[in-house]
């Protein structure tokens, strides 16, 4: 059975002999990205290309120019001639309909653009590719039809304006509370406000020096703070009984090797796990541990936690593990392309994205061992990217071979100084932030003087 593509012819031809009668509207469908395969009548298609053209090229638009310039490019027969742009001229819209007819001419375009790919799904469903290509170009081609209904027009700078000062009398009055997600962490907390929406944070640091601890850390206060919001962590290196071990090690400040072994554990210990227990169940953590995870499922399952679940947070551990669907010889363009699509999942669910990445052996070659943002393995996307990049110095750590990764450490049950060095910050001022980490119990705490 064959399927009527949505469309309307009226709409278009109202539209077109609009933007005739009122030339200066086509800047104002440029603005909307209306371009030529948005128009379902093949002669519309070619009426609105040359339309563009001609503006393009002149700043001018009329029916006698038009009928010239399409003359000229052999093209005014196959849109119907002269008697064709006078008939859409006199039932033109006004310029202040010239949105609505444009919005549409877009809509019956997007729902074409849906059913399409709809239809190469249910092709490929009954084809023989494997499920996995099959999901995620159905994933993609959903996606791609999203992200174009989404581009929006300009945003005039004095009503933008408007509506940050009331936010700002929101926040100054008490009305409403910052919207950063808060970690626990006082002095990171102020120095970054919270970890704000939309925002791609990128915490790095060598290997064993403690960035997925703190992105736990961060996790766990998180959830537990704002309890009306939900934290989905991605762990592509470690899985979830050993992160959740971590977790309960961190808040109850059980020793992890007790947790891991059993022994020593005493009536009073099991109370104090029972309790830690108790209060992780009050907050909102999703775990996926995944190892092949792609681009793809981040965003699938996060749009559900967003709908579901009020996601607050995500956190990524980490970038270089994940798997790109555009496989590319260069790895370095692969991670840029994950890293672009991480910036863009935090806009598109207005939540801070943290993702751990790894930094180049290149800090041990130096004296002073404290990294730089230059230190990101594959750094020009993943700095540009980033709204906020925070990397770890642990003094303590130091490597015994530069080409190897075998540090040497304090005794685990002596608590050591980290820098939580603030590289790069969009919205706000850089520095470091001191922070305790205990390593018995991969729990980080606020400095002070008395360390």
């Amino acid at each position: 059975m064959s399927i009527i593509m949505p469309h309307s012819v009226e709409a278009e031809r109202t539209l077109l002999g609009g933007l005739i009668v009122h030339h200066k509207q086509m800047e104002t469908v440029a603005e909307m990205d209306l371009r030529p395969d948005h128009f379902h009548t093949k002669h519309h298609e070619v009426l609105f290309l040359n339309m563009q053209e001609l503006y393009r090229q002149k700043g001018l638009l009329d029916i006698q120019l038009l009928a010239s310039f399409l003359e000229d490019g052999k093209q005014l027969d196959q849109i119907g001639g002269l008697d064709y742009l006078a008939q859409i001229t006199l039932n033109a819209s006004t310029a202040s309909t010239i949105r609505h007819y444009a919005n549409l001419v877009l809509e019956k375009a997007q729902l074409r653009r849906l059913i399409e790919t709809t239809q190469e799904i249910a092709q490929n469903a009954q084809g023989n590719k494997d499920i996995n290509n099959i999901l995620d170009e159905a994933e993609k081609g959903i996606l791609d039809i999203t992200r174009d209904r989404r581009s929006g027009d300009f945003k005039l700078g004095g009503a933008v304006a408007h509506q940050v000062v009331n936010q700002l009398k929101d926040l100054s009055s008490g009305k409403v509370k910052n919207k950063g997600m808060q970690t626990g962490f006082s002095h990171l907390d102020k120095n970054t406000r919270g970890f704000q929406p939309g925002d791609l944070i990128i915490l790095a640091a060598r290997p064993s020096v403690g960035k997925t601890a703190l992105a736990l850390n961060l996790a766990v206060q998180s959830a537990l703070i704002q309890l009306d919001k939900s934290v989905a962590i991605f762990s592509l290196e470690m899985p979830a009984e050993q992160l959740v071990t971590r977790m309960l090690s961190f808040h109850s400040l059980i020793p992890s090797e007790i947790l891991q072994t059993g022994k020593n554990m005493t009536n009073d210990l099991w109370n104090v796990l029972g309790a830690s227990v108790n209060d992780l169940n009050k907050a909102k953590i999703f775990i996926d541990d995944s190892s092949m995870t792609k681009m793809s499922d981040i965003f699938s399952k996060c749009r559900k936690l967003k709908n579901d679940n009020n996601l607050g947070m995500i956190v990524i551990d980490y970038i270089q593990l994940i798997n790109s669907s555009d496989r590319s010889e260069n790895r370095q363009q692969e991670v840029s392309l994950i890293s672009r699509q991480l910036k863009a999942l935090a806009r598109e669910l207005e939540v801070p994205v943290i993702a751990l990445s790894q930094l180049s052996r290149g800090v041990t070659q130096r004296t002073d061992k404290r990294p730089l943002l230059s230190d990101l393995r594959e750094s020009g996307a993943i700095e540009q990217d980033a709204d906020l990049v925070i990397m770890l110095y642990r003094e303590s750590y130091q490597n015994q071979d530069d080409n190897e990764d075998q540090p040497v450490q304090k005794r685990p049950d002596e608590d050591q100084l980290v820098e939580v060095i603030i590289g790069k910050h969009r919205n706000g001022p850089t520095g470091t932030v001191k922070l305790v980490f205990k390593p018995n119990v991969n729990k980080f705490m606020t400095y002070t003087e008395s360390f």
